[in-house]
C-alpha cells in the first residue's frame, strides 16, 4: 500500500498548490482592480 500513500501525498501536494495559486491570482486581480479604479478617479 506504499503506492497509496505515495499518491495521495501527491493529490494533496496538487490541491495546496492549486489553493495557492487561486488565491494568488485573487489577490492579485483585487489588487489590479483597485489599482484601475484609483487610477480612473
Amino acid at each position: 500500500m506504499a503506492g497509496f500513500g505515495l499518491l495521495t501525498k501527491i493529490l494533496a501536494d496538487f490541491l495546496f498548490s492549486f489553493y495557492l495559486l487561486n488565491s494568488v491570482l485573487k489577490h492579485a486581480t483585487n489588487h489590479i482592480q483597485t489599482r484601475y479604479l484609483q487610477a480612473k478617479l
